[in-house]
Protein backbone atom coordinates (compact mmCIF):
# COMPACT_ATOMS: atom_id res chain seq x y z
CA UNK A 1 0.00 0.00 0.00
CA UNK A 2 3.07 2.32 0.97
CA UNK A 3 5.01 1.99 -2.82
CA UNK A 4 0.87 2.20 -4.15
CA UNK A 5 1.23 5.83 -2.48
CA UNK A 6 4.48 6.39 -3.83
CA UNK A 7 3.70 5.65 -6.75
CA UNK A 8 0.74 8.15 -7.01
CA UNK A 9 2.75 10.57 -5.68
CA UNK A 10 5.72 10.19 -8.10
CA UNK A 11 2.67 10.74 -11.11
CA UNK A 12 1.46 13.40 -9.25
CA UNK A 13 5.02 15.32 -9.76
CA UNK A 14 5.32 14.09 -13.15
CA UNK A 15 2.29 15.34 -14.04
CA UNK A 16 3.33 19.30 -12.31
CA UNK A 17 6.34 19.61 -14.08
CA UNK A 18 4.80 18.67 -17.89
CA UNK A 19 2.25 21.31 -16.93
CA UNK A 20 5.30 23.39 -16.26
CA UNK A 21 6.65 22.94 -19.10
CA UNK A 22 3.58 23.28 -21.56
CA UNK A 23 3.34 26.71 -19.69
CA UNK A 24 6.80 27.46 -20.72
CA UNK A 25 6.43 26.46 -24.37
CA UNK A 26 3.11 28.33 -24.72
CA UNK A 27 4.47 31.35 -23.30
CA UNK A 28 7.88 30.97 -25.86
CA UNK A 29 5.00 30.21 -28.38
CA UNK A 30 3.06 33.34 -27.62
CA UNK A 31 6.18 35.75 -27.75
CA UNK A 32 7.06 34.04 -30.43
CA UNK A 33 3.74 34.98 -31.81
CA UNK A 34 4.31 38.25 -30.77
CA UNK A 35 7.41 38.96 -32.49
CA UNK A 36 6.69 37.66 -35.50
CA UNK A 37 3.47 40.11 -35.53
CA UNK A 38 6.09 42.81 -35.13
CA UNK A 39 8.26 41.78 -37.68
CA UNK A 40 5.48 41.72 -40.35
CA UNK A 41 4.06 44.83 -39.11
CA UNK A 42 6.38 47.12 -41.43
CA UNK A 43 5.43 45.15 -44.16
CA UNK A 44 1.68 45.34 -43.86
CA UNK A 45 1.68 48.98 -43.49
CA UNK A 46 3.94 49.56 -46.29
CA UNK A 47 0.95 47.76 -48.47
CA UNK A 48 -1.50 49.88 -47.34
CA UNK A 49 0.45 52.91 -47.70
CA UNK A 50 1.00 51.30 -51.76
CA UNK A 51 -2.57 51.14 -51.70
CA UNK A 52 -3.71 53.85 -50.33
CA UNK A 53 -1.50 55.93 -52.40
CA UNK A 54 -2.71 54.17 -55.41
CA UNK A 55 -6.30 54.91 -54.48
CA UNK A 56 -5.70 58.76 -53.70
CA UNK A 57 -3.44 59.03 -57.19
CA UNK A 58 -6.28 56.65 -59.51
CA UNK A 59 -9.11 59.46 -59.35
CA UNK A 60 -9.14 63.78 -60.05
CA UNK A 61 -12.56 63.95 -58.22
CA UNK A 62 -11.71 66.14 -54.89
CA UNK A 63 -14.43 64.53 -52.74
CA UNK A 64 -13.46 61.05 -53.71
CA UNK A 65 -9.52 62.13 -52.76
CA UNK A 66 -10.49 63.43 -49.39
CA UNK A 67 -12.41 60.35 -48.50
CA UNK A 68 -9.81 58.08 -49.72
CA UNK A 69 -7.13 59.96 -47.28
CA UNK A 70 -9.37 59.80 -44.31
CA UNK A 71 -10.31 56.41 -44.61
CA UNK A 72 -6.69 55.07 -45.60
CA UNK A 73 -5.51 56.95 -42.78
CA UNK A 74 -7.59 55.37 -39.89
CA UNK A 75 -6.91 52.26 -42.01
CA UNK A 76 -2.96 52.92 -41.62
CA UNK A 77 -3.12 53.50 -37.78
CA UNK A 78 -6.06 51.32 -36.98
CA UNK A 79 -8.14 54.13 -35.20
CA UNK A 80 -11.73 54.83 -35.15
CA UNK A 81 -12.15 57.75 -36.72
CA UNK A 82 -10.55 60.55 -38.99
CA UNK A 83 -11.41 64.26 -40.43
CA UNK A 84 -10.13 66.24 -42.88
CA UNK A 85 -9.96 70.19 -42.48
CA UNK A 86 -9.14 72.18 -45.39
CA UNK A 87 -7.58 75.64 -44.84
CA UNK A 88 -8.76 78.42 -46.28
CA UNK A 89 -7.73 82.05 -45.17
CA UNK A 90 -8.74 81.86 -40.86
CA UNK A 91 -12.11 79.32 -42.04
CA UNK A 92 -11.79 75.39 -41.20
CA UNK A 93 -13.77 73.56 -43.70
CA UNK A 94 -14.63 69.43 -43.05
CA UNK A 95 -14.77 68.30 -45.91
CA UNK A 96 -14.73 64.32 -45.42
CA UNK A 97 -14.60 61.81 -42.03
CA UNK A 98 -14.52 58.46 -41.34
CA UNK A 99 -17.14 57.00 -40.90
CA UNK A 100 -18.51 59.19 -43.48
CA UNK A 101 -20.71 62.78 -42.95
CA UNK A 102 -23.86 62.57 -43.19
CA UNK A 103 -24.72 63.81 -46.41
CA UNK A 104 -28.08 65.92 -44.74
CA UNK A 105 -25.71 67.61 -42.74
CA UNK A 106 -26.02 71.24 -42.85
CA UNK A 107 -23.03 73.67 -44.57
CA UNK A 108 -23.06 75.77 -41.61
CA UNK A 109 -21.62 73.08 -39.15
CA UNK A 110 -18.93 72.26 -41.75
CA UNK A 111 -17.40 75.27 -41.23
CA UNK A 112 -15.47 76.88 -38.26
CA UNK A 113 -12.80 79.52 -37.29
CA UNK A 114 -9.40 78.10 -36.50
CA UNK A 115 -8.98 80.67 -33.41
CA UNK A 116 -11.61 78.34 -31.68
CA UNK A 117 -9.65 75.31 -32.44
CA UNK A 118 -5.93 75.63 -30.85
CA UNK A 119 -4.49 72.51 -31.40
CA UNK A 120 -5.38 72.73 -35.32
CA UNK A 121 -3.93 75.88 -34.91
CA UNK A 122 -1.18 74.73 -33.08
CA UNK A 123 0.19 72.21 -36.01
CA UNK A 124 -1.03 74.89 -38.56
CA UNK A 125 1.31 77.59 -37.21
CA UNK A 126 4.17 75.13 -36.28
CA UNK A 127 3.51 72.55 -39.21
CA UNK A 128 4.17 70.08 -36.72
CA UNK A 129 1.99 66.77 -35.98
CA UNK A 130 0.34 67.22 -32.59
CA UNK A 131 -0.38 64.02 -30.50
CA UNK A 132 -3.16 64.23 -27.30
CA UNK A 133 -3.00 61.11 -26.06
CA UNK A 134 -5.61 61.54 -23.68
CA UNK A 135 -8.95 64.13 -24.11
CA UNK A 136 -10.19 63.96 -20.90
CA UNK A 137 -6.35 65.18 -19.57
CA UNK A 138 -6.19 67.71 -21.73
CA UNK A 139 -7.02 71.72 -21.50
CA UNK A 140 -9.28 72.13 -24.78
CA UNK A 141 -11.74 74.67 -25.97
CA UNK A 142 -15.52 74.62 -25.85
CA UNK A 143 -15.68 73.84 -29.83
CA UNK A 144 -12.73 71.16 -29.44
CA UNK A 145 -14.94 69.60 -26.30
CA UNK A 146 -18.45 69.62 -28.44
CA UNK A 147 -16.33 67.36 -31.21
CA UNK A 148 -14.70 65.34 -29.00
CA UNK A 149 -17.88 64.53 -26.81
CA UNK A 150 -20.25 64.08 -29.96
CA UNK A 151 -18.07 61.25 -31.07
CA UNK A 152 -16.60 59.90 -27.95
CA UNK A 153 -12.45 60.64 -29.05
CA UNK A 154 -9.83 60.31 -26.93
CA UNK A 155 -6.25 59.50 -28.42
CA UNK A 156 -5.79 61.77 -31.65
CA UNK A 157 -3.47 62.90 -34.00
CA UNK A 158 -3.29 66.45 -35.66
CA UNK A 159 -1.28 65.81 -38.98
CA UNK A 160 -0.40 69.23 -41.29
CA UNK A 161 -0.70 68.80 -44.61
CA UNK A 162 1.52 71.08 -46.99
CA UNK A 163 2.57 71.54 -50.34
CA UNK A 164 5.49 74.26 -51.15
CA UNK A 165 5.74 75.11 -47.30
CA UNK A 166 2.04 76.12 -47.44
CA UNK A 167 -0.25 74.16 -44.85
CA UNK A 168 -3.76 73.26 -46.84
CA UNK A 169 -5.36 71.42 -44.48
CA UNK A 170 -5.28 69.15 -40.94
CA UNK A 171 -6.13 65.48 -41.08
CA UNK A 172 -6.56 64.00 -37.62
CA UNK A 173 -7.17 60.40 -36.79
CA UNK A 174 -8.34 59.35 -33.53
CA UNK A 175 -9.28 56.55 -30.81
CA UNK A 176 -13.03 56.28 -29.79
CA UNK A 177 -13.87 55.70 -25.23
CA UNK A 178 -9.74 54.28 -25.03
CA UNK A 179 -6.98 55.96 -25.08
CA UNK A 180 -3.60 54.84 -26.83
CA UNK A 181 -0.18 55.61 -27.10
CA UNK A 182 1.21 56.23 -30.79
CA UNK A 183 4.47 54.46 -31.42
CA UNK A 184 7.30 56.26 -32.93
CA UNK A 185 7.32 54.20 -35.83
CA UNK A 186 3.55 55.48 -36.16
CA UNK A 187 3.93 58.85 -35.93
CA UNK A 188 7.56 58.69 -38.31
CA UNK A 189 4.72 57.13 -41.23
CA UNK A 190 2.31 59.90 -40.55
CA UNK A 191 4.92 62.63 -41.07
CA UNK A 192 6.15 61.02 -44.39
CA UNK A 193 2.63 60.65 -46.15
CA UNK A 194 1.64 64.33 -45.34
CA UNK A 195 3.52 65.51 -48.65
CA UNK A 196 2.47 62.68 -50.41
CA UNK A 197 -1.63 63.33 -48.96
CA UNK A 198 -1.20 66.97 -49.72
CA UNK A 199 0.33 66.75 -53.39
CA UNK A 200 -3.03 64.37 -54.18
CA UNK A 201 -5.73 67.02 -52.75
CA UNK A 202 -3.56 70.12 -54.76
CA UNK A 203 -3.97 68.08 -58.08
CA UNK A 204 -7.29 67.16 -57.80
CA UNK A 205 -8.10 71.07 -56.50
CA UNK A 206 -6.34 72.05 -59.94
CA UNK A 207 -7.78 69.71 -62.09
CA UNK A 208 -11.61 71.03 -60.94
CA UNK A 209 -9.98 74.76 -61.28
CA UNK A 210 -9.33 73.78 -64.75
CA UNK A 211 -12.37 72.21 -65.19
CA UNK A 212 -14.22 75.46 -63.89
CA UNK A 213 -12.56 77.89 -66.11
CA UNK A 214 -13.07 75.73 -69.32
CA UNK A 215 -16.91 75.67 -68.52
CA UNK A 216 -16.48 79.53 -67.98
CA UNK A 217 -14.59 79.82 -71.36
CA UNK A 218 -16.98 77.49 -73.06
CA UNK A 219 -19.83 80.13 -71.81
CA UNK A 220 -17.96 82.99 -73.07
CA UNK A 221 -17.60 81.46 -76.49
CA UNK A 222 -21.38 81.00 -76.66
CA UNK A 223 -22.31 84.29 -75.60
CA UNK A 224 -20.31 85.80 -78.44
CA UNK A 225 -21.27 83.72 -80.42
CA UNK A 226 -25.21 84.64 -79.57
CA UNK A 227 -23.90 88.50 -79.85
CA UNK A 228 -22.81 88.02 -83.15
CA UNK A 229 -25.43 86.54 -84.39
CA UNK A 230 -27.91 89.52 -83.09
CA UNK A 231 -25.64 91.64 -85.05
CA UNK A 232 -26.59 90.28 -87.83
CA UNK A 233 -29.94 90.24 -87.56
CA UNK A 234 -29.87 93.81 -87.05
CA UNK A 235 -27.50 94.25 -90.14
CA UNK A 236 -30.09 92.47 -92.70
CA UNK A 237 -32.95 94.47 -90.79
CA UNK A 238 -31.38 97.76 -91.60
CA UNK A 239 -30.46 97.14 -94.85
CA UNK A 240 -34.13 95.40 -95.66
CA UNK A 241 -35.58 98.88 -94.21
CA UNK A 242 -33.38 100.85 -96.50
CA UNK A 243 -34.20 99.19 -99.18
CA UNK A 244 -37.56 99.15 -99.42
CA UNK A 245 -37.88 103.26 -98.62
CA UNK A 246 -36.28 103.01 -102.23
CA UNK A 247 -33.57 105.20 -101.63
CA UNK A 248 -35.33 107.90 -99.53
CA UNK A 249 -32.20 108.08 -97.45
CA UNK A 250 -28.68 107.37 -97.46
CA UNK A 251 -27.49 104.26 -98.50
CA UNK A 252 -26.80 102.47 -94.98
CA UNK A 253 -23.70 99.97 -96.05
CA UNK A 254 -20.95 101.66 -95.01
CA UNK A 255 -23.08 102.27 -91.74
CA UNK A 256 -23.97 98.30 -91.11
CA UNK A 257 -20.04 97.42 -91.70
CA UNK A 258 -18.63 99.90 -89.44
CA UNK A 259 -20.98 98.46 -86.60
CA UNK A 260 -19.90 95.13 -87.36
CA UNK A 261 -16.32 95.65 -87.12
CA UNK A 262 -16.94 97.54 -83.96
CA UNK A 263 -18.67 94.39 -82.50
CA UNK A 264 -15.85 92.16 -83.42
CA UNK A 265 -13.05 94.31 -82.77
CA UNK A 266 -14.36 94.88 -79.33
CA UNK A 267 -14.72 91.27 -78.61
CA UNK A 268 -10.96 90.82 -79.44
CA UNK A 269 -9.89 93.00 -77.22
CA UNK A 270 -12.03 91.07 -74.27
CA UNK A 271 -15.16 93.06 -74.52
CA UNK A 272 -18.29 90.90 -76.06
CA UNK A 273 -21.34 92.39 -76.82
CA UNK A 274 -24.07 90.34 -74.54
CA UNK A 275 -27.63 89.77 -75.87
CA UNK A 276 -29.72 91.81 -73.90
CA UNK A 277 -31.35 94.51 -75.98
CA UNK A 278 -33.83 97.15 -75.77
CA UNK A 279 -36.08 96.53 -79.15
CA UNK A 280 -38.51 98.72 -80.28
CA UNK A 281 -41.36 97.75 -83.42
CA UNK A 282 -41.36 101.01 -85.61
CA UNK A 283 -42.93 101.22 -89.24
CA UNK A 284 -40.97 102.62 -92.20
CA UNK A 285 -43.16 103.18 -94.83
CA UNK A 286 -45.56 100.93 -93.75
CA UNK A 287 -42.95 98.10 -93.31
CA UNK A 288 -42.28 96.84 -89.64
CA UNK A 289 -38.51 97.36 -88.39
CA UNK A 290 -37.09 96.54 -85.10
CA UNK A 291 -33.94 98.38 -83.27
CA UNK A 292 -31.62 96.66 -81.32
CA UNK A 293 -29.77 98.71 -79.05
CA UNK A 294 -26.89 96.58 -77.97
CA UNK A 295 -24.49 96.75 -74.44
CA UNK A 296 -20.91 96.22 -74.21
CA UNK A 297 -19.40 94.87 -71.21
CA UNK A 298 -15.83 93.96 -69.82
Amino acid sequence: MKDQYKTKQQLISELEELRQQLGKLTGADSEFNQAASHLRKPLIDQNTLLRILQNISSTLNIDTVLQAITDGGAELLATETAAIYLLEGDNLFLEATTPPLDPQMPEGLRKAIITDHPHILKAVSTRQLVILPDTKLESLSPAEESVVEMRQLRSLIYLPLQQDNLVIGVLILGTVNQPRNYSEEEIRLCEAISCQLSLGIQNARLHTQLRENAKNLENKITEINQAKEQVHLLATAMESAANAMNGSIPPSQHFLATLKMRAYRKTQEGYYVRGYMMISSIKIYGIPFSLAVYGKVK
